[in-house]
């Protein structure tokens, strides 16, 4: 099969890599500084002009001016205008809001008692940003996500139920942000995703508590505990006795 075949109608994967991309060009700007009203009212002026040049990238050779490409060229505007909009509404609520970076590719080497050499990871964070002093680990999710994904009070549910495959990714990009900075976890660090079919909900959060409260910091024991089946997941990884099985619980 030519893998090279074009697209007759844009797939969701192509729309979310145009929606990271947009989103990434109009925030770099803005890297390391506060968020004002004059930084949207800008943003909001390149919108139509980057998901259009995106789209024209990344889909090649694609006909987005007519049929469903033309609707979903549409939505990606206005999914992007609508955050745009959630977050200008939180500085106009006196919010501070700092972004530190993109895009950025974070690792770390991990030690195994399983295993006699280290163990690269790897990711890349959509976002890390600070709101009112707090550090915030965000990942972009194109689809639908629920805040019950994000709910783990035991760790081990992790590698068995594909439900939580999404609160595994945001765990562990935030140890790999722990790790590589050294950051302070004595200082509020929180991390989750943000969905673009979930708007309304902003932020969705990695809540570890077992009571019903809205402390989403990630402390260092629940790092520890989390390293725990971490470190489970990759020896398993690499047992040349455990197989790889397809998932029959995934959603695709």
């Amino acid at each position: 099969k030519d893998l090279n075949e074009v697209e007759e109608t844009v797939a969701l994967n192509t729309m979310g890599t145009v929606i990271h991309e947009t989103l990434e060009q109009l925030y770099t700007p803005y890297v390391g500084e506060y968020l004002t009203v004059a930084c949207f009212k800008k943003m909001f002026l390149r919108i139509n002009d980057l998901v259009t040049s995106n789209f024209k990238n990344i889909y090649l050779n694609g006909d987005i001016t007519k049929g469903k490409n033309k609707l979903i060229f549409e939505v990606s505007k206005k999914q992007i205008k609508r955050f745009l909009e959630q977050e200008l509404k939180e500085i106009k609520q006196g919010k501070k809001l700092k972004i530190l970076s993109l895009e950025r590719n974070i690792s770390t080497k991990i030690n195994n008692e399983g295993l006699d050499f280290p163990v690269k990871l790897n990711g890349i964070i959509d976002r890390i940003d600070q709101l009112d002093g707090i550090t915030r680990i965000i990942d972009y999710k194109t689809g639908i996500v629920k805040s019950n994904q994000l709910k783990v009070t035991d760790f081990s549910v992790m590698s068995d139920d594909y439900k939580f495959t999404k609160a595994l990714q945001v765990m562990l990009y935030a140890y790999l942000y722990i790790e590589e900075t050294n950051f302070d976890t004595s200082h509020t660090i929180e991390a989750g995703i943000i969905s673009f079919k979930n708007l309304k909900s902003g932020l969705l959060k990695i809540n570890l508590n077992e009571k019903k409260d809205e402390n989403y910091s990630i402390s260092e024991e629940k790092i520890n505990e989390f390293l725990v089946e971490l470190k489970r997941i990759i020896l398993e990884i690499f047992d040349a006795k455990t197989p790889f099985r397809e998932n029959t619980n995934k959603a695709y």
